[in-house]
């Protein structure tokens, strides 16, 4: 079903803050503890957390999502670096946030 909304998608373009790629990248070094990282790692992985737990509070926010209010920054990643990961290459240049809230809705579903 992903693959299919990815396809109607549009083309990714410059205004695309980051793609499912480039976010991936940024949250490559998840699961390894700050004081094990290098300052570049450390602050790439901080940026995919704090992008991250961003999005998470806008779709909060939107009602899109009803994430659990015990859920941190690392926890988001494991969703996202999850899903992200069952992606093929080709379709993880369209922007991040296909990405992050279709895993987001699986893992925080709101029951009506």
């Amino acid at each position: 079903m992903l693959l299919g909304m990815v396809c109607l998608w549009p083309a990714p373009t410059p205004a695309a803050f980051e793609t499912g790629s480039s976010l991936l990248l940024k949250c490559q070094h998840h699961g390894v503890p700050f004081p094990e990282l290098g300052p570049k790692a450390a602050y790439q992985l901080g940026a995919c957390y704090s992008y991250l737990a961003g999005v998470l509070d806008v779709l909060g926010l939107r009602g899109e999502i009803c994430p659990r209010t015990a859920v941190n920054p690392a926890e988001l990643a494991t969703i996202f670096v999850g899903f992200a990961r069952m992606q093929p290459p080709a379709v993880l240049q369209h922007p991040a946030l296909l990405f992050i809230q279709v895993a987001f809705e699986r893992a925080f579903p709101c029951n009506e």
